[in-house]
């Protein structure tokens, strides 16, 4: 039998320094609509809650229509 995976875990595989994120993005509490933000690259190990609010911030301003 052919092994096509690796026994490495997927969360270990790349480093903490490069984290992808998905945020789900709540737009109306009353009609429950949400939009999902990706971030990619982000560094766990020295960005700051504050700082990622920031990014959030900015990725909303992006994509508003």
């Amino acid at each position: 039998m052919i092994k096509d995976f690796s026994d490495i875990l997927t969360n270990v595989v790349l480093p903490k320094t490069s984290a992808t994120l998905t945020l789900r993005i709540i737009k109306s509490l009353e009609f429950r609509t949400q939009r999902s933000l990706v971030l990619h690259d982000v560094n766990l190990e020295s960005t700051t809650v504050g700082e990622l609010k920031d990014i959030a911030r900015q990725g909303i301003t992006s994509f508003r229509i």
